[in-house]
């Protein structure tokens, strides 16, 4: 910097691109200002941008070199512009830019380009699909309630990071009684205390595969506390067999006769824990008959009489005549 009388004077010397911006004089309380601007048209590529063959779920790098040191290096994938992400990570330090890409799937193949004011290096990028298959598939597995089970698959290829688990019916996630993994070429899903509900078909999902085996879970064995108790009720009444198992059970089947009953308007059946209950309204005579209950292997089972509403029920008094309570204790 210098000055002459009343002009001063500032020399920049060997300027770059990183000296582009606003330059400010100041004396006493006057101001004078200009724009600087540095053009990077000089700038030449010393290392260009090589083609690479990606292969599928690994990860590449492209790098380049230039001269002399640009501002900035801005990538590109065709004509769209490559922002810094968890996948593309982009990295500059003096003559050199970098850019890292993780987990290359198909979609990442074609050209990327590095550009440093008017220079440009580009790379065409083929990606080849890793066609993984199964080595050793999933086992069919039986197992007892509220032991721990295992189930393995081995693939053709390492690096599987995109696979999901399902046990039946809903996808399996991280952490409490499950907590899959792939390490190499196997992946694994350990299972903690199965429970009757686990039972059915396991699947393992991966992309181009899929294995599946399926997971039988035998019950602890139930039990009824008590048997059930002969009934009679009143026509077009209501009779409620009262039950509780030895534990909450997974399987309750209620029958009339042969016939297993589902829950409608006219068969309620309700389970909370290990009470189980179900109430037959608007009671017809057909509807004497035997109704058994069973819990896994357990049966429990009582006789139900309905009789017509001026007969004589001679087990239930004329203010029970129109709902009848009993104990099935499956």
């Amino acid at each position: 910097m210098q000055q002459e009388g009343t002009s001063p004077r500032l020399t920049v010397l060997q300027t770059s691109a990183s000296v582009t911006g606003t330059v400010q004089l100041s004396t006493g309380k006057s101001k004078a200002t200009a724009n600087l601007l540095v053009r990077d048209s000089h700038i030449q590529i010393t290392r260009k941008l090589e083609d690479k063959r990606a292969l599928e779920h690994h990860s590449l790098i492209l790098a380049c070199d230039f001269r002399p040191s640009p501002k900035s290096v801005k990538w590109f994938k065709e004509h769209t512009a490559t922002e810094p992400s968890e996948k593309s990570k982009i990295k500059q330090e003096q003559h050199s830019a970098e850019l890292r890409v993780l987990k290359v799937k198909p979609e990442d193949a074609g050209v990327s380009k590095g550009r440093a004011g008017n220079a440009e290096t580009e790379a065409t990028l083929p990606v080849e699909g890793l066609n993984i298959g199964i080595t050793k598939g999933l086992k069919n597995t039986g197992i007892q309630e509220g032991a721990d089970c295992t189930f393995e698959c081995l693939v053709s290829h390492e690096s599987i990071a995109d696979f999901s688990w399902t046990l039946p019916g809903s996808q399996v996630e991280s952490g409490g009684r499950s907590e899959a993994s792939a390490a190499g070429q196997q992946c694994t899903l350990p299972v903690g205390a199965v429970a009757p509900g686990d039972a059915g078909e396991v699947i393992l999902t991966a992309p181009a595969l899929t294995s599946k085996a399926s997971l039988g879970v035998k019950e602890q064995p139930n039990y009824a506390v008590q048997e059930l108790s002969a009934l009679r009720a009143a026509e077009r009444g209501t009779a409620v067999l009262i039950g509780q198992s030895q534990r909450a059970a997974s399987s309750v089947v209620w029958r009339e006769g042969t016939a297993e009953l589902r829950a409608t308007k006219q068969s309620e059946i309700t389970e909370k824990g290990q009470m189980l209950q179900l109430a037959i309204n608007d009671l017809e005579k057909s509807d004497s008959d035997t109704s058994p209950c069973a819990i896994g292997d357990a049966q429990s089972r009582a006789k139900l009489v309905v009789q017509g509403v001026h007969e004589i029920v001679p087990l239930i008094s004329p203010a029970e005549a129109t709902v009848c309570r009993g104990r099935c204790l499956p």
